[in-house]
């Protein structure tokens, strides 16, 4: 309610006293005011209450001396209209609260009273908070108030009433719900035939244009309506989100509001933002005919933008365009438009291409042009096996422990978390595209990967793969064309632009574009390295006539050779001559190896200079965050950038490498862990590891960043080398002095050593004290653990899972077997217990089913529940008399166990201890035992 209107009127004062038939009633404070009252908090027989004291603005009524109001000369008639309307109102509310179905929507009216030469009504005092003084939490709590308005009004009109005075001063929400809202202002209510007369109030920010017009003689009060009502809601509900009350531009047809950057919108769905715009459009059009016929419709779209507020976790949308300048871009619209129709028809298109052609840039592009079209946009590189690359997609709103999957326990969950959110028909359709990049699986790779394929075309979004592997649905292809020879002569100049108007140097650059078969690629490396190296075109062309591609470039080769297709063979070969990696000095290629490790999404430069330890190479030049040699390797394109637009090399600036040149490299150069080579790179990845795990960055947006950093180069670390990934960390750790066991395999966060893993024997450096829990869990390779005397505790389940794991030797100092210790150690042959130890926890040898002599049982005083369950090789133990307590299920499943002695003296066997025990013939309970 507007409080300042006030001032035009003489209301209440605090602490006085009004004597309503008899009843002492005691004015608390203003609450606000209407177009026709003041409203009071007060208190009647001391029980608050509230009060509403006819006394319309704008009629010069002032009050007396006895708090009586006075009535101008002239104005009695328009004043007693004033009461007529609230004696009308007063009965209204009084059937409402005869109707069980709208009692609880307005609030109730307890009594009228005749005094001070006015009106009073009694009205009790709703538990809960005018809807002007909240402030909302969410866009979910906006909407549920609107939907409960939207229903009270509904009730009205289905009554045959109209309220015309909606506002959020007029509006009480309850403490409890946002579902149930109470209407305060009861004497704004009216029938459309006193609306027809005129008989109505309302307020002006909120009015629907028909109504101001109609009350101020300017319109029709035939046009009041329904719709003036549901205009009503929309401002109110406007007034919410954007914090300000509608304009009048804002009734305008086609109206657009930048709801992507409001505080309520900006993390939610696009199509809420989307519904949004419509809900305004259809409540605060100017022409009532374009609103919502009724309430009705009006809650059903409510209802479902409500579940699109609900929606906390969905796919992220990124902003894609074309890696290559836009000045020398080459655009292809016209297989844009033929890439989408086919999208349209199949949903999935494979977009193929021999490497070097310029597939990743169109797909970029179409994502570009198309993104009017698209609610949902995301570009993924394909990381080895589909269910990986859709476990690895971006969504907002994910936990940390879902955004990347590493461990097949972790692909598995998130594919299929996220395949089910994909799944969901009402956010993802044709309005969401998802293009898979670079995605050239191997022979075996395409089998794993057909039941993906299969579930994917079940989904309703839009599948672009970019791909240099036929698919075996011809029909699903769309072989991406050369460039032409003028588009590729325009590339050329683009990017060097010398002599661009020499005719000799155009016939050259045209016979170069002839020899290469039009194949991008070549064009924009001979056009970049020949104006960073400054070598003459025809050295160039004399190489591609000599060793260039051969006639099968030219046409459509299938065959695979060795997993690869021919012409890729033809496409590798004719790069490797032409651009020369042992003209590369010692740094350059120094970078270009560990270049090969970089994401295809791309780092930043000074990153990557950092994880490298550029600054401090033998041949070191420029910054430590910029080096020349980087640039250079940019500038002739053996490096490119991988995200963005702009035309000078910055600290901030992503680079990658294209998957043809980091084939070259990798062969070439032939990657390994030497100094010269791969290890600083790996050195510095392996520090990073070591201080996120030891949790050494105090700077939280410090640590996100390298967190993220290190996720980025899991998947192209893997990637680069497949099944030797274990080896290579395991060589790292093992032969630089700078790694300790306890710095990277027994503090850091068990994600990361479920990961890597740790192969073969293992010694355990003689400074390690505690080995935390789960710090070895899941490590598929580990072998053998020889512990130092040093270990004063090991964690639960610090060997869980360790599936390989055949032999350890645990320090004498430990005391404790804790629980689920060698869970799941299914290679595990013998183990020696420690004389220290006196406890064997729950579970510790659960599943040890190669497990076939425990010794030096001698001090053990409790075998705790399901201990030794599962060891199904063991087939003799011997407990000393120290045992006292023998744990439910401890031997179950040992269905080799042949021989067992129960100490006389235990105190206690549980349930099922030897349940499954097949071979074992009888078991010895003493007699101080109850069965």
């Amino acid at each position: 309610m507007d409080i300042l209107s006030i001032t035009k009127r003489q209301p209440l004062n605090p602490d006085d006293v009004l004597w309503l038939n008899g009843e002492e009633l005691i004015i608390n404070s203003i609450k606000g005011t209407g177009t026709s009252s003041i409203v009071y908090e007060a208190t009647l027989d001391g029980r608050k209450i509230i009060l509403k004291e006819l006394y319309p603005n704008g009629l010069g009524i002032f009050r007396g001396k006895d708090n009586s109001l006075i009535i101008p000369k002239g104005k009695e008639n328009e004043f007693q209209s004033y009461k007529e309307g609230l004696n009308r109102a007063y009965q209204t509310q009084l059937s409402f609260h005869n109707n069980h179905k709208i009692r609880n929507l307005t609030v109730e009216p307890q009594k009228l009273y005749k005094h001070n030469n006015t009106l009073y009504v009694v009205m009790h005092l709703a538990n809960g908070t005018s809807y002007d003084l909240i402030e909302p939490e969410s866009m979910l709590s906006i909407l549920e108030v609107g939907k409960s308005l939207s229903e009270a009004i509904q009730s009205y009109h289905e009554k045959g009433y109209l309220n015309l005075d909606i506002k959020p001063g007029n509006i009480f929400i309850f403490p409890e719900t946002n579902q149930l809202v109470q209407l305060f202002d009861f004497n704004t209510v009216c029938t459309k035939e006193e609306a027809s007369q005129g008989k109505f109030s309302y307020s002006d920010g909120y009015a629907a244009p028909e109504v101001k017009a109609a009350k101020k003689g300017g319109g029709k009060l035939s046009e009041v309506g329904e719709q003036a009502d549901i205009y009503s809601i929309g401002a109110v509900i406007f007034e919410k989100i954007m914090g300000r009350i509608p304009k009048v531009a804002d009734q305008r047809t086609g109206k657009r509001w930048k709801l992507e950057t409001n505080p309520y919108l900006k993390d939610s769905v696009p199509q809420l933002q989307k519904g949004i715009t419509d809900l305004f459009r259809k409540t605060l059009a100017i022409d009532k005919k374009d609103r919502y016929f009724s309430a009705k419709e009006l809650i059903s779209d409510l209802k479902k933008l409500i579940k699109l507020a609900g929606i906390e976790v969905f796919l992220k949308n990124q902003r894609i365009s074309p890696c290559t300048p836009r000045d020398i871009y080459i655009s292809r619209k016209d297989i844009l438009t033929k890439i989408s129709k086919a999208l349209n028809e199949k949903h999935i298109l494979y977009l193929h291409a021999i490497g070097g052609s310029g597939k990743s840039e169109t797909a970029r592009e179409y994502a570009e042009q198309y993104a009017g079209k698209y609610d949902f946009i995301q570009s993924v590189f394909y990381s080895g096996s589909l269910k990986k690359t859709i476990s690895n997609l971006d969504f907002v709103g994910l936990k940390d422990e879902d955004r990347f999957a590493h461990t097949d326990e972790d692909i598995d969950r998130l594919y299929n978390y996220k395949y089910g959110l994909l799944g969901n028909t009402s956010v993802y359709g044709t309005n969401t595209l998802l293009i898979i990049d670079n995605y050239n699986p191997t022979s075996e790779e395409v089998i794993h990967n057909q039941e993906i394929i299969s579930r994917l075309k079940e989904l309703h979004i839009n599948i672009l793969f970019t791909t240099r592997v036929k698919p075996t649905d011809i029909s699903e292809c769309f072989d991406l064309e050369n460039m032409f020879p003028e588009e590729l002569k325009a590339l050329f100049f683009g990017m060097n632009p010398k002599n661009k108007d020499d005719f000799d140097r155009i016939a050259l650059v045209e016979e170069i574009i002839k020899l290469s078969y039009n194949h991008t690629m070549t064009v924009k490396l001979v056009a970049m390295q020949s104006a960073e190296y400054m070598k003459p075109l025809e050295e160039y062309r004399n190489v591609l006539q000599e060793k260039g591609l051969n006639s099968g470039f030219a046409s459509e080769i299938i065959n695979e050779k060795d997993g690869r297709l021919v012409i890729e063979d033809s496409v590798y070969n004719h790069i490797r001559a032409l651009f020369k990696l042992n003209e590369l000095n010692t740094k350059q290629k120094y970078i270009m190896v560990n270049a090969c490790l970089l994401p295809l999404s791309g780092l930043e430069a000074a990153t990557f200079s950092q994880y490298i330890d550029l600054a401090h190479f033998k041949e070191s030049s420029g910054s430590d965050l910029l080096d020349t040699d980087i640039k250079k390797l940019i500038n002739s394109g053996w490096i490119e950038y991988a995200d963005t637009n702009e035309k000078r090399f910055t600290a901030e600036t992503k680079i990658t490498l294209h998957p043809l040149i980091c084939d070259i490299v990798k062969n070439e150069l032939k990657p390994e862990l030497t100094e010269d080579k791969c290890r600083k790179f790996y050195a510095s990845f392996l520090d990073l590891i070591q201080d996120w795990g030891n949790k050494k960055f105090i700077n939280l947006s410090e640590y996100m960043i390298l967190k993220k950093c290190v996720y980025l180069l899991f998947s192209k670390i893997h990637l680069f080398f497949a099944d030797n990934i274990v080896e290579t960390i395991n060589y790292i750790v093992s032969t630089n002095t700078q790694f300790s066991v306890h710095g990277y395999s027994i503090v850091c966060e068990n994600r990361l050593i479920r990961y890597f893993g740790i192969i073969n024997d293992l010694t355990i450096d003689s400074n390690i004290k505690i080995i935390e829990a789960e710090a070895f869990y899941g490590c598929k390779y580990l072998i053998s653990v020889e512990m130092p005397d040093s270990v004063r505790y090991i964690g639960s389940g610090a060997f869980g899972a360790c599936t390989s794991l055949k032999h350890i030797e645990i320090s004498d100092n430990i005391n404790i077997i804790e629980t689920s210790l060698f869970c799941g150690c299914s290679a595990l042959i013998d183990i020696k217990i420690p004389t220290n130890v006196t406890t064997i926890k729950k579970a510790a040898f659960l599943g040890c089913s190669s497990l076939t002599k425990i010794s030096s049982l001698e001090n053990i005083s409790v075998i705790e529940d399901l201990a030794f369950c599962g060891c199904s090789s063991l087939k003799m133990i011997i407990l000393n008399d120290k045992l006292n307590h023998l744990g439910n299920w401890a031997f179950c499943g040992c269905e080799s166990l042949n021989q067992i002695e129960i100490p006389h003296l235990i105190k206690s066997i549980g349930e099922n201890t030897f349940y499954g025990c097949t071979s074992l013939k009888s078991v010895n309970i003493p007699d101080n035992i109850l069965e």
